[in-house]
């Protein structure tokens, strides 16, 4: 039942989320860490596109903290996207300011011993 709604059941208060194809489990588990003090989010066989929530409290999961999960979980998708689109210009970056942190150890410790003449 893959047609863009989360039916959630109404024997208890379990809430059904699918995520695209394109989500990756890494984003899914990191917004469920973040949600882990009031959810559980369980998986439906093999498939981790399809994610049941559930409250810890017992209480039914709404809308709108269902859509705060996947938010979240776009969030940390994104992230992830971004992160790997820039980790050239961000190693570039590092790289950059320590071989300049380094050139500045390395001139103070090579001044200290002419200094104590």
């Amino acid at each position: 039942m893959n047609n863009g709604e989360n039916p959630r059941t109404t024997e208890n208060s379990d809430y059904h989320i699918f995520f695209p194809a394109g989500i990756d489990l890494e984003s899914i588990l990191k917004a469920a860490y973040r949600f882990s003090d009031y959810l559980v989010v369980d998986f439906t066989g093999d498939s981790t596109s399809e994610c049941i929530l559930r409250r810890k409290d017992s209480k039914i999961v709404d809308q709108s903290l269902a859509d705060e999960f996947r938010q979240s979980v776009i969030d940390y998708q994104l992230r992830q996207t971004i992160r790997m689109q820039t980790e050239s210009e961000r190693l570039l970056v590092l790289s950059a300011a320590f071989s300049r942190i380094l050139k500045a150890n390395l001139e103070e410790t090579s001044e200290e011993p002419n200094s104590k003449k």
